[in-house]
């Protein structure tokens, strides 16, 4: 299976679930809206009573946060961070929510999206637990490497050799997440082919087939994240070029945004298909070699079955009859 037959049979798919495409697209856009009404919230509660109202209406200032820090003192920041965590929970939720229904739809030949979701969402949970303890080795690998760099520059004149230290340790960091979301993708997909409910097992076997092939599953996830990339940097670049001027122009920027988020949508579901598709080609070839290690392990059961002779029988179908000769 090569990278770009992986991608064409997951754009396939995805093009053939087009309505699943749709689905997400609502499903994003509103749960968006529910998480920027309940931060407007918080914020409109103290811009009212606020002197930089009129500035932060026009653009975000810092100095809102050091108005809010002289009015509150150490609690100012605390409706804000609840409302933030509350968000976050509400937005992994509709993830996993979606996620299920893609896989359903998009690696597992189901038909209902919306069935999916709630078949998938409570083993898509417990796995995102498993990755969740999982991606503390990156973070603890970022902490000792930043500990080792301000052990050997830190009382140091040169400024520079850390900061290029700095940024190794960030790429380490973002690497060993991105593992984690690829075995997570890998161990989701095939608990919902399979009809798997061992969640950690799951992430196990796709950590397992990840280090058996590397070049392929890695190489393939890098490049539906460039595609994705490519989408979202396109449709930020021409967002920030143009410049409504009148109610048309507005109208065709709030289009052409939407369209952009529909765009990102599709590159992010294509991450299933394309990904399930290797996984269907390099998971058969491991249960192969799993199972011609134990077939060279014992003998045939057939090469050591002698076949007997065919019973004799008459036209009718009875036993044998015997005469004896006068």
């Amino acid at each position: 299976m090569t990278i770009n037959r992986a991608l064409g049979e997951g754009a396939g798919r995805l093009n053939g679930a087009i309505r699943a495409v749709f689905l997400c697209y609502a499903a994003t856009t509103a749960a968006a809206l529910v998480a920027v009404m309940a931060l407007m919230t918080v914020a409109w509660e103290s811009l009212g009573h606020s002197a930089w109202a009129g500035r932060m209406l026009a653009n975000f200032d810092i100095e809102w946060v050091a108005e809010l820090a002289a009015r509150y003192g150490s609690i100012a920041a605390m409706p804000m961070l609840f409302t933030i965590l509350l968000v976050l929970a509400l937005l992994a939720v509709v993830w996993l929510f979606l996620v299920g229904g893609a896989l359903e739809v998009l690696c597992a030949g189901g038909t209902s999206f919306s069935g999916g979701c709630g078949k998938h969402f409570w083993r898509l949970l417990r796995l995102a637990v498993w990755s969740g303890i999982c991606a503390i080795i990156p973070f603890a690998a970022g902490g000792a490497l930043g500990g080792i760099g301000a052990k050997v520059w830190g009382g140091g004149s040169m400024a520079t050799p850390l900061v290029y230290w700095g940024w190794f340790r960030d790429a380490v960091v973002i690497a060993g997440l991105g593992l984690v979301n690829l075995a997570f993708d890998y161990a989701a997909i095939a608990m919902a082919v399979e009809g798997r409910r061992q969640s950690l097992r799951a992430l196990a076997d796709a950590f397992r087939l990840i280090w058996r092939h590397p070049a392929k599953t890695l190489a393939l996830y890098a490049v539906l994240w460039l595609v994705l990339a490519l989408a979202m940097g396109l449709a930020a670049g021409i967002s920030r070029m143009s410049a409504p001027a009148s109610v048309p122009a507005v109208i065709a920027l709030f289009l052409f945004r939407q369209a952009a988020v529909l765009a990102k949508t599709w590159c992010w579901l294509l991450f299933f298909p394309a990904q399930a598709a290797m996984w269907r080609a390099l998971r058969p070839a491991a249960q192969a070699r799993v199972s011609g290690n134990a077939v060279a392990a014992e003998p045939h059961a057939e090469s050591s079955a002698v076949e007997s002779p065919p019973a004799p029988s008459t036209a009718e179908g009875g036993p044998p009859e015997f005469t004896q000769a006068g």
